[in-house]
C-alpha cells in the first residue's frame, strides 16, 4: 500500500493533464467556428448540428475531433477521480496521465491530417490510460 494523502501534491501534474484535457474541446470548439465562419461565411449558433452537416471534409473532422475530445475528457475525469480517491501510488499515474495529455493533443492533429490508423491508434493507447487508472485505482480500493 503505499502512503499519499488524497489532494496532495503527488497528483499536481496529473490535475495539470486533467485542466488541459477539458480545455482541449474548447480549443477545437474554436478552431471549428473560426473554421466555419471562414468556409460557410458565419457561424450559425442558432442550429449548430445543421450547419455542421454542411461543413467540407476538414470541417467535418473539426466538428468530429471536437466531440471525440469531449468522450475522452469524461472518461479520463472519471479516471483520474478513482485513482485521485483510491490513492494511487502517484508516480505511475502520473505517467499514465502526461501520455494520455500527449496523446489527446496528437488525436485531432491525426483526425485532421487524415491519418485513421494513427488516429485509431493514439485513440487506443488512451484508453489503456485511462484503463491503466481505473484498474490501479480498484485495486488500491
Amino acid at each position: 500500500m503505499h502512503e499519499h494523502v488524497v489532494g496532495g501534491s503527488g497528483m499536481k501534474i496529473p490535475l495539470i493533464c486533467l485542466a488541459c484535457v477539458l480545455l482541449l474541446p474548447y480549443l477545437l470548439a474554436s478552431y471549428g467556428g473560426y473554421y466555419r465562419k471562414k468556409t460557410l461565411g458565419v457561424m450559425d449558433n442558432q442550429n449548430p448540428r445543421a450547419q455542421a452537416a454542411r461543413l467540407d471534409t476538414y470541417g467535418a473532422r473539426i466538428y468530429a475531433a471536437q466531440q471525440n475530445a469531449w468522450e475522452a475528457a469524461t472518461l479520463f475525469s472519471a479516471s483520474i477521480l478513482a485513482a485521485l480517491l483510491t490513492a494511487v501510488n502517484p508516480a505511475p499515474a502520473t505517467l499514465a496521465c502526461v501520455l494520455f495529455l500527449a496523446l489527446r493533443i496528437l488525436h485531432p492533429i491525426a483526425y485532421l491530417k487524415g491519418w485513421a490508423t494513427v488516429r485509431s491508434t493514439v485513440s487506443t493507447a488512451g484508453l489503456v490510460c485511462c484503463a491503466w487508472l481505473l484498474v490501479s485505482a480498484v485495486r488500491a480500493a
